[in-house]
């Protein structure tokens, strides 16, 4: 397992046999954290030279205010769901706020590298077909 940083609530691990990256974030977002959790991720990919990640926050909660959600996901595309050498797929389920917005978002601008599903199977699978073509 690759944990960067020893961010508490967040876990990372690379599945060599299916060349994916799978990450779990529990507890309360911030931005602070959120930014961290970024930058491990973003290493964790460079260091298995592995663009797919799989990304589990269905147990995190934002504490955080509409406007703050906006700067936060704002940030976070600015980081690294910009960039289309990556394929992001992120389960969530507990928190609408920020997932919603960037779900909204994603559509708006036609964002194909970057999949947000409240479904855990139907995010898998998405990313398991990114890899397929």
């Amino acid at each position: 397992m690759d944990n960067f940083m020893e961010l508490k609530g967040i876990s990372l691990h690379y599945h060599p046999k299916e060349h994916f990256i799978e990450g779990k974030f529990t507890g309360v977002a911030l931005t602070d954290t959120g930014a961290q959790a970024m930058q491990a991720i973003i290493a964790t990919i460079e260091k298995h030279d592995c663009p797919y990640v799989f990304f589990d926050v269905s147990e995190t909660l934002s504490m955080l205010t509409t406007a703050e959600n906006f700067e936060f996901a704002t940030s976070l595309m600015e980081m690294g769901f910009l960039d289309d050498r990556y394929r992001w797929s992120i389960y969530y389920k507990a928190d609408p706020h920020i997932y919603e917005m960037l779900h909204n978002v994603i559509k708006m601008q036609s964002i194909a590298h970057l999949y947000i599903d409240n479904n855990k199977e139907s995010a898998m699978k998405w990313l398991m077909d990114q890899k397929n073509t």
